[in-house]
């Protein structure tokens, strides 16, 4: 928590801000939503079972990755990977860092690619007193390319380095 905290008051984020987060990325997708846009679409055969068997899947996973046990940003896999096949012995709930794993058959190489530039980033500063470049944060976190996480150091660098 004294990290969270540390975090909260380098980033200038409120508590009220910080607790909005935390629920949004730990609620499940809407099962009405998923519904409707499994059968709004050919891909997912316009079909879909009822919202709350949607529902009664997060339930019985306990609103968590089946696989990793995380509860950030899940959703619900086709577990023979047939987007028609709505059978709910079919399907699971997933993170998406699983999902996408599982979907391109091979793990994800930095799940927690975000809070570990963070982390690198905060660290750099306090030895160093500046903030690293991009270089350096690719060699300090072996990470091989920052490619989504670009804007992420961008609000870090506009953030953390105070303007004069």
């Amino acid at each position: 928590m004294e990290e969270l905290k540390r975090m909260m008051d380098l980033l200038g984020i409120s508590e009220e801000d910080a607790m909005n987060l935390v629920l949004s990325g730990v609620s499940p997708s809407q099962p009405g939503g998923v519904r409707q846009a499994w059968r709004g679409m050919d891909y997912y055969g316009r079909s879909a079972p009822s919202a709350s068997d949607i529902w009664g899947l997060y339930v019985e996973a306990d609103f968590r990755c089946t696989e990793c046990g995380s509860q950030v940003r899940t959703t619900v896999d086709h577990i023979d990977g047939n987007p028609k096949n709505h059978d709910l012995s079919n399907l699971r709930v997933l993170c998406l860092s699983c999902n996408l794993a599982r979907r391109r058959g091979r793990g994800v190489r930095f799940p927690n690619r975000g809070l570990t530039i963070y982390r690198f980033v905060v660290a750099h500063m306090g030895e160093h007193g500046e903030f690293p470049t991009n270089r350096q944060i690719l060699d300090g976190t072996g990470i091989d390319k920052l490619a989504v996480s670009t804007y992420l150091v961008k609000y870090l660098r506009a953030r953390l380095v105070t303007v004069s």
